[in-house]
């Protein structure tokens, strides 16, 4: 008896023990909603690899939630409105009216590379060997990552390219000329054209899979088969006001911002608005969405994040001075840039 005693103590001890986890939400007159988590006990370090990443998950969350920002860096160095950002795990690459493209370290800030264009860059997407990007005089520009060096002109939209997205097999470009272009990314020909995709210019688009989303300053939103081309669902009855951002990832929602201040989300299985996010006092110009959180930019100059499931607006950045134009987070940081009178980007840590 006393040796099994002893074994059941032996057990005791070594099974784990799971941390509680309180959450405390407050609602008032604030457009800003807390939660309040306990504090978490560090990872045993002899956790397995899941159990690691499953701690790691937890801390991230918890950062979101409440906006624990650890530091924010500002970088400067362009002289006019800044349009357009995207960055990896090396660089920052931002596009302006000033003429030029600019390449950070997305590490410490420092600039790296100006790449000068003959009209203002109003869209851009990069990856570890080129830059892509649309232009005010409706031309798309590819540009070599490494040397700066432009590579090849495509002219075939007859207003400004103000959206386009590429993967290894094809471009996807709108403009203010209402069209949507399929791009050849091995020739570069334009291999198929949809004219007057919408009744106002083409504002943003964002493919993923099977579909293509399209918005636009007519008020829609419009999906469309990623390989005809056809039209397959019209978003609408919603937003009252041009569309400036869209986002679609895995399954069927769909995420659009709205010159109306609102955001909305769509449930492509019906074609219906299933939630409306409303805080911001502006246009929303940028989004992003994953499976817990929408993190928003507007006129406003706020930052939002967004419960995705509640809609409940989480925390609110505000450090621009200006319309914040476009965004990109990732587990880490948020990275945004703003317009005429701020100028700047914004590398947004959290801790």
């Amino acid at each position: 008896q006393q040796q099994q005693q002893q074994q059941q103590q032996q057990q005791h001890q070594q099974q784990p023990t799971q941390p509680a986890v309180v959450s405390n939400n407050r609602t008032g007159n604030s457009t800003v909603s807390e939660s309040t988590t306990a504090v978490i006990a560090p990872a045993p370090e002899d956790e397995d690899d899941w159990k690691g990443a499953y701690w790691q998950r937890i801390k991230v969350e918890h950062n979101w939630r409440k906006g624990n920002v650890k530091t924010v860096q500002t970088l400067t160095g362009h002289t006019a409105w800044i349009s357009c950002l995207q960055f990896d795990d090396e660089h920052i690459v931002s596009g302006a009216g000033d003429k030029t493209i600019r390449v950070w370290n997305v590490d410490d800030g420092r600039l790296e590379q100006v790449l000068s264009a003959p009209r203002g860059a109003l869209c851009l997407q990069f990856d570890k060997h080129k830059i892509v990007s649309g232009y005010m005089d409706n031309s798309i520009l590819f540009w070599e990552l490494k040397t700066g060096r432009k590579m090849q002109i495509l002219n075939g939209h007859r207003g400004r390219v103000w959206a386009l997205q590429y993967d290894d097999q094809k471009m996807i470009s709108g403009a203010a000329d209402r069209c949507l272009k399929w791009w050849d990314m091995c020739t570069l020909q334009n291999v198929n054209t949809v004219g007057n995709a919408h009744s106002d210019g083409i504002s943003c688009l964002k493919f993923h899979n099977s579909h293509i989303v399209t918005g636009s300053a007519d008020n829609l939103v419009k999906v469309w088969d990623n390989r005809s081309m056809q039209c397959v669902s019209v978003l609408q009855g919603e937003h009252d006001k041009a569309v400036f951002c869209v986002d679609i990832v895995e399954g069927h929602t769909v995420l659009s911002g709205s010159h109306d201040s609102t955001i909305k989300m769509w449930d492509l299985r019906t074609n219906r608005c299933c939630l409306t996010f409303t805080g911001h006092q502006s246009g929303v110009f940028g989004l992003q969405f994953d499976d817990t959180k929408l993190v928003s930019c507007a006129g406003d100059h706020a930052i939002k994040v967004w419960d995705i499931k509640t809609g409940a607006c989480m925390i609110t950045l505000s450090q621009h001075k200006d319309a914040i134009r476009a965004l990109q987070y990732d587990d880490h940081k948020i990275v945004s840039c703003s317009s005429t009178q701020d100028k700047t980007l914004k590398i947004w840590r959290l801790g």
